[in-house]
């Protein structure tokens, strides 16, 4: 029986379209991502590192804590402050800029709460898809129990994040954790996690003030009547 179960899994891991190529998508400030098609959506590869908006205004850029947990206005932070030396792994958002929906360039939108739960189901489940999701070969993760797989290229990395309370920068090398484009309240969005600890990815929801990655998703051409 347990033989059957895991036959099945892999077949269904096996039939999963997806695939890399050469195809990259380039932000107002130049950056360039590469993408992945994973089932019908066409994800970044990369966390947003993006300092302006898609119409090129300029995202508030809020250095220090203190000023971090007052805010309540669309802003960003690059871990410890340092966008040199942690801009591979992406600027950190408020869901504020998630809410404006100029985050993305032209043509791509934040990944929604939707788009992760099918890709989350594609990668095998909650109670798996953190592995299948996460980056191979890098020293990012700090010493994981469970090592990543990354079967489709999206290359998970734990960029950290920033509390919603204290406004500080906390975790890298042991989250990743992203924003998704739906609010679950008034003060919380919706978002979702990994962790070094576990193999899986959480669904959260969390206060609008935290700091979190963001990866945007190619918008669908609609048929045409």
């Amino acid at each position: 029986m347990i033989r059957f179960i895991l036959l099945l899994t892999f077949i269904s891991f096996s039939l999963i379209s997806y695939s890399q190529s050469n195809e990259t998508v380039t932000d107002i400030d130049g950056n360039v991502y590469k993408t992945v098609k994973i089932g019908n959506d066409t994800w970044m590869a990369e966390n947003l590192a993006v300092t302006r908006y898609n119409d090129g205004t300029p995202i508030l850029n809020i250095k220090n804590a203190d000023g971090w947990i007052v805010n309540l206005e669309p802003a960003y932070r690059w871990y410890n402050n340092d966008s040199i030396k942690f801009k591979l792994l992406g600027a950190l958002y408020n869901w504020y800029a998630i809410e404006t929906q100029k985050l993305c360039p032209k043509g791509w939108h934040v990944a929604t709460d939707k788009e992760w739960s099918q890709l989350v189901w594609l990668a095998g489940g909650d109670k798996i898809a953190g592995t299948k999701l996460r980056t191979t070969g890098t020293k990012l993760w700090s010493n994981s129990a469970y090592q990543g797989e990354d079967i489709f290229g999206f290359g998970a990395l734990p960029a950290g994040f920033l509390h919603d309370f204290t406004g500080n920068s906390s975790a890298k090398g042991e989250y990743a954790s992203f924003w998704t484009a739906d609010q679950y309240s008034r003060a919380f969005g919706w978002g979702r996690s990994i962790h070094i600890s576990s193999p899986e990815v959480r669904r959260f929801n969390d206060g609008k003030k935290g700091g979190f990655s963001v990866r945007c998703v190619k918008n669908k051409n609609l048929p045409s009547f």
